[in-house]
């Protein structure tokens, strides 16, 4: 906040600096702007001298100040000379910010279950949930009456090779890999 109270600031001090106290050369003096986003095809503004800053009256200078303030242009802060840019570059950020930040990421985080986890796979934790909550109810890991006898022989495929690699990925019979409290060790 400070940063941006000083790029904001900088050019009008400078300008106060030189015609109340004199304290700088007109050489040394340059505006301070544009140091967010540059637009390349407009080109840079130089500073006004510091002579023509003090030859002026309070009667002009009042004068400017009447006329900028009935001239006036919104400033977004990116590109103090140019209101169409700085109008234009203002807009497509706050439309990619409200696309992406507000549209696309609750989606993401919505359909990602295992979002931020403990590299563990969300079907291996339901699965262990699943058996955690049938043994404290007391009834067996697997109903026997899940399926009715008469449609297991349509259900189950020919045995083979593709046994082994199946088994290896069902939750019921892979190791407990969740972490344990506060440690980085599974169980």
């Amino acid at each position: 906040m400070s940063g941006l109270l000083a790029i904001r600031l900088g050019p009008k001090l400078a300008k106060h600096l030189v015609t109340k106290h004199i304290l700088y050369r007109p050489a040394t003096i340059t505006p301070i702007r544009n140091l967010w986003i540059r637009n390349p095809f407009k080109k840079d503004v130089t500073a006004t001298s510091a002579q023509d800053v003090v030859t002026k009256t309070e009667y002009e200078i009042e004068l400017e100040k009447f006329e900028k303030k009935d001239n006036y242009v919104k400033y977004y802060g990116f590109d103090q000379d140019d209101p169409g840019f700085d109008e234009q570059l203002f807009k497509m950020l706050a439309v990619l910010f409200f696309s992406i930040v507000l549209g696309f990421c609750p989606i993401i985080m919505m359909y990602s279950p295992d979002f931020n986890g403990q590299m563990v796979p969300w079907r291996k934790r339901e699965a262990i949930m699943q058996i955690e909550k049938r043994m404290a109810e007391g009834k067996l890991l697997i109903d026997p009456n899940y399926v009715p006898e008469d449609l297991i022989a349509s259900m189950v495929p020919p045995a083979g090779d593709w046994e082994e690699d199946w088994l290896k990925k069902q939750a019921s019979v892979c190791e407990d890999s969740r972490m344990r409290p506060f440690t980085q060790v599974p169980y």
